[in-house]
């Protein structure tokens, strides 16, 4: 029977770190760093409060800004979509913030795109599967930010 204790004595301390050889991982700077630090609850978790929140993700990132690899890591947490760990000096939370944008941005410029090709409003949320607001919405936002100088009607 094989002894659990000498099996976690030889475990990875980080749980991201399991079978690494010749990843980039090994030369991550949170390698031999209590895992849990980097596992922050939600905040309307209601097991931390705020304060101690803000605290463990602090510290957890302050590991990650000396980490040669944090690009790396910021990679693989958006390519898995990981929703739990500090990954990247980003949370779960900035990395959804993120994503949402890059979407946005790509969708403006899709809209953009179709407008300049001379398909009018309906035609464009027909294409992009959204409301003609949204559309509309789009195109003031890129006058606005001089994306866009002549939105066609």
């Amino acid at each position: 029977m094989t002894d659990l204790r000498a099996q976690s004595l030889t475990r990875p301390t980080n749980r991201l770190l399991a079978d690494t050889s010749g990843d980039w991982r090994e030369a991550a700077s949170c390698a031999g760093v209590d895992p849990d630090l980097f596992f922050v609850p939600s905040a309307d978790d209601g097991h931390e409060g705020t304060r101690g929140r803000r605290d463990r993700i602090n510290a957890a990132k302050a590991i990650c800004r000396q980490c040669p690899v944090v690009a790396e890591c910021l990679k693989w947490a958006q390519e898995t979509n990981d929703q739990f760990a500090i990954l990247g000096n980003t949370t779960p939370e900035e990395r959804a913030l993120h994503r949402k944008s890059n979407r946005a941005a790509a969708l403006r410029t899709t809209i953009l795109d179709l407008n300049r090709r001379g398909l009018s409003i309906e035609q464009i949320a027909g294409q992009t599967n959204v409301s003609a607001e949204t559309v509309m919405r789009h195109m003031r936002l890129a006058r606005k930010s001089g994306e866009f100088d002549e939105v066609a009607r």
